[in-house]
């Protein structure tokens, strides 16, 4: 849950980001900027070892439909660049295309031939409608972090400190003594 909400947090700021500083489909940085978003939004609902996948269920039924195309575009657009089938009926993405195109170099006419491979492009109106997607996703992981936090809390060693939340031995404590101690958002240098 708490996975769940830093990333739902994190796609939400960058969604008001994108939204702010007027990125349009043209801008060399929108492309890359929704896929990420897009990519982003849709990591806690895919299989996360050992810890598991949030349940679809957690999703409001107003925007189910929603949800389902932002999956279905992360997985089939996105994510694995699935040429054979676009993930918005009649959008084509991923396909390689060859063009021929007039060239003339002085009085010599000649054809240039360019290849690309093609884009499905998010425009910026389909954010803002996943921002109150966002917040109702935001509020429910936060409500159930706050629960889970509240029945593991006894658990808790006393110490001060930090504590790693123990998913990989079934048979080892519940928390555990981290080797070093790191803020709450790293930076690395590599």
């Amino acid at each position: 849950m708490q996975f769940a909400l830093q990333t739902f947090k994190s796609v939400r700021a960058g969604i008001v980001a994108l939204l702010e500083q007027g990125f349009t489909a043209d801008s060399p940085e929108y492309y890359p900027l929704i896929v990420g978003l897009i990519c982003l939004y849709g990591r806690p609902f895919k299989s996360s070892e050992p810890a598991g996948m949030l349940n679809a269920n957690v999703v409001p039924a107003k925007y189910k439909k929603l949800h389902r195309e932002l999956i279905s575009i992360r997985d089939r657009t996105f994510a694995h660049s699935d040429a054979s089938s676009a993930a918005v009926p009649g959008e084509v993405a991923n396909e390689l295309r060859f063009r021929r195109e007039p060239h003339q170099i002085g009085p010599i006419h000649r054809h240039r031939i360019g290849s690309f491979v093609t884009r499905f492009l998010v425009e910026p109106w389909y954010f803002k409608q996943m921002i109150p997607l966002l917040d109702r996703l935001i509020e429910e992981t936060n409500n159930r972090t706050q629960e889970l936090c509240g029945r593991l809390s006894s658990q808790l060693p006393k110490a001060r400190g930090q504590y790693v939340v123990n998913i990989m031995k079934r048979d080892g404590p519940l928390f555990t003594k981290p080797d070093n101690i790191i803020d709450d958002v790293r930076h690395s240098d590599f």
